[in-house]
Parts: structure tokens; sequence; C-alpha cells
């Protein structure tokens, strides 16, 4: 079977979720001796080659195709979701590798081009949905002020992303121009006024077009029910099948002696809800460890509430820092798919203290394995670090299980390409999964 990934991002110049899981499936089916290639954008800066060349990489067992594409070379808003371009790239990079299979794991740079591609090859296409970038123009369903939507909806989507629904071809140009800053001026809409009829119809071809690529993709996973429905409310047609993503490897090892002590770990985005998490440790008399790569203001200020800031860590190391915390916390301020951090805690036998949001709460049995807070309660929050105990952190403990390893999840994956190859997808069983191996 040959299959395709197509990643936004991936590594070395992407360290996010979608770039580590894109890391984790390709390398494991390749381990499974599957022939796998990965298409991701070179979206670094200086340019290294003309806007939508493609350079090849041998890494290992697989091969990695780059193709050239940073968002200002969009040359109009349609281009951000519709550009041939980019359809004609991936065209390219198909037929090379002749896949028997397209995987899309994140529409950004990519939009329509993978389900046009697949059908001129008449090969199938799977998409799995990592974010809300399908719904969300921004990605994360959360405004520039920080504020969190509930659902995308177009009054408030066309004031959100309003600027740049106002890129025509002289905007474009304008933005790719070294002079653009200069020339431009001004800016048409914005958040909280409204862009007018072009950029309405402009939103409406977007949301359409992605719609158009769920509804016509031959299998769409999720890795958390919460985003499979979204996603359905918002209309594809679509059935979207839970997929969850597989936890890494990890050591689990004893607790550390008592008192209580956190862990917080990521990148400290206002969404990621670190400044509550602060507060409500120092209101509860716990210790907190901050792991990521705080700015000096967002590390003077945790400090100064009594948190200790340890800074940015390698994704190698993280098993052994959650060794030295009790509990891991996610008290994210939006609605999360599937976090990587969670999955890493669960391996590390950590138990988790989550909002109530997104995904999130369906990795944790309430006072089970862990405990569930409301999003954005800074006093509730208190009041939960406060109650927990010793006993109920190690019961706690003891109950916290990883999901899927990396291989479980690759042959699991595996066999529903196959199914789907052969016309009929198959249901899953973990425990077959297991003795399989």
């Amino acid at each position: 079977m040959r299959v395709l990934i197509l990643a936004h991002r991936f590594g070395p110049h992407g360290t996010g979720g979608v770039e580590r899981w894109t890391e984790q499936l390709s390398s494991e089916l390749a381990a499974l001796g599957e022939t796998v290639f990965v298409l991701a954008r070179d979206d670094r800066d200086p340019p290294g080659g003309p806007a939508f060349s493609v350079v090849e990489e041998a890494r290992g067992e697989r091969r990695v195709y780059w193709v050239r594409h940073r968002h200002q070379d969009a040359r109009t808003f349609r281009d951000t979701w519709a550009d041939p371009r980019m359809e004609e790239a991936v065209a390219r990079v198909a037929a090379c590798v002749r896949a028997d299979v397209l995987h899309l794991a994140h529409p950004d740079g990519f939009g329509i081009a993978p389900l046009r591609v697949a059908r001129r090859l008449g090969v199938p296409l799977v998409v799995t949905l990592h974010d809300p970038k399908w719904l969300c123009a921004r990605g994360q369903l959360v405004r520039p002020d920080g504020t969190v939507c509930d659902r995308a909806d177009e009054e408030a989507c066309v004031r959100c992303v309003g600027s740049a629904l106002g890129r025509g071809p002289v905007r474009g140009w304008l933005d790719r121009s070294p002079l653009g800053p200069t020339l431009r001026g001004m800016k048409s809409g914005g958040l909280g006024g409204d862009p007018g009829a072009t950029a309405r119809r402009r939103w409406r071809a977007r949301q359409a077009g992605l719609k158009t690529v769920l509804d016509g993709a031959d299998l769409v996973l999720s890795p958390s029910a919460d985003l499979a429905r979204r996603v359905a409310e918002y209309g594809v047609q679509r059935p979207i099948r839970v997929f969850p993503n597989p936890s890494p490897e990890g050591d689990r090892r004893e607790l550390p002696p008592w008192p209580l002590r956190v862990g917080w770990f990521g990148v400290p985005h206002p969404t990621k809800g670190l400044d509550l998490l602060v507060e409500a440790c120092s209101a509860a008399g716990v210790q907190l460890d901050v792991h990521g790569p705080l700015s000096k203001a967002q590390a003077d200020a945790a400090r100064a509430r009594g948190a200790t800031v340890r800074g940015a860590y390698e994704a190698d190391s993280v098993g052994e820092l959650m060794g030295a915390v009790h509990v891991v916390a996610l008290p994210s301020l939006w609605p999360e798919n599937q976090p990587l951090v969670a999955l890493e805690a669960r391996a590390a036998g950590r138990p988790l203290l989550v909002s109530d949001l997104g995904g999130l709460p369906e990795l944790v049995q309430d006072g089970v394995d862990g405990w569930i807070a409301p999003a954005a309660d800074v006093e509730a929050w208190t009041r939960r670090l406060r109650t927990l105990d010793e006993a109920q952190v190690k019961s706690a403990a003891a109950a916290s299980r990883p999901g899927w390893s990396p291989r479980e999840h690759a042959l699991a994956h595996a066999e529903l390409v196959r199914g789907l190859l052969r016309g009929a997808l198959p249901a899953i069983d973990p425990e077959s999964l297991r003795a399989s191996q």
C-alpha cells in the first residue's frame, strides 16, 4: 500500500501536534512494511525557492516532499483554500509516488486540492480532523481578542476575518510587495465591522469548498467526539468516525513525595489558560511547575505568584519531567481536540486535571483517573485543587492508562485503509490489534 500523507507543516520546521502525529504515523506505517510518503508545506523565511516548487528529501524508509508555500503567496482570499498552483503541485507528487491513497492531516494551505487530485487520479481520500480549521478561517474558534466562539457563524466570522476577506488581486499584490505596508495604509473590514457583500460571498465560498472536501472524502476521522459533533452540526453529511490519537511511548514513574505538585506543559498561548492555573494554584497554596517557552514577562508574572518556571523542554524529555509532578493540568479556554500533552500525561501515568471544553473531558473519568473543572472559572479550579489529597491522587494515578500505542494506532489505520480500498470498512477491535503484534 502506497500512502501519501499531506501535512500543513512537518519536522524539523514544525513541531506542533499535527507535525508529531504525522511523524509518528508515517514512521510506524513504514515499520509495518507500507510505502509511505509525506508532502508538507515549506513556509520558512527567507524563501528557499519559487512558490509551489517541490523538493524531495529521503528520510529513512520514507520520502518527504516539500512544496514551497507561504500564506503571503496567496494572490486572493480564494487562493487560501482553492489555489490551482497548489493543486498542480499536489498532483505532481501524488502521480510521481503512485499513491494508492491520500491522507490529508490538515487543510491549511492545501484547501480543496487533495480532493480534486484524488478524484483526478481515481484514488481514495482520507481526512483526519485535528482542529476546527475546517470551520474557522483562523483555525481555533478564537477571536483576535482571545474570546472563544462556540461555533462558526456567518455574522461573527465575516467580522472576525474581514480584513483577509477583503483581499482581491490588488490587495494580494500589495501583501506580497516589500512596499505593501506603506502602500496599503488601511485595512478593509476587521473585527467588529461589516466587510460588505463581496467579503461575505468569499467567506461562504470558502466554507462551501471545505465542506465539499469532507463530504467528498472517502473516510473522515476525528480524534474526539466533540470535534466530530461540531463538524456534523455545521452541515457536513459524510459520517465521521471517532479514531483516537495514539499515546506516545512513555515510562510510568513513581509519584514524587507529597505535598501536591501540579505540572503545566506547552506553548503559553492565552487560550491555554496558564494565567488561570497560576492564579488558582497560588490561591490554593499548591506548587506549580511551568514547562514551556515563556516570555520574560510571562515568566516574571508566574514567579511572582509562586510558580516555578522550568523553561522550554525537548519532546523526548517530557516523560521524565512529568514524573516530577503529581498531576498534569490543562486549563484550556478553547475547545481543544485531543492535545498531545494530555496523551503524554496518560502515558506517564499522571492523572489529568482538565477544563470542560472540547475533547478534553473525553480523556478523563472525573474522580477516577483525573478531574474536570469549569473552563475560565478560577474559583472552581482553586476549590478543586484544595480538595486533592494524597490518597485521591495515588488512586487516580493508578487508574490512569494510556490509549492506543503508536504501533496499535498505525495497525488500526492500515486496517481501515485496506478496508477502504476493498470497499468495506472494518470494525476496529483494540484487543485484537494488540494480539496481532
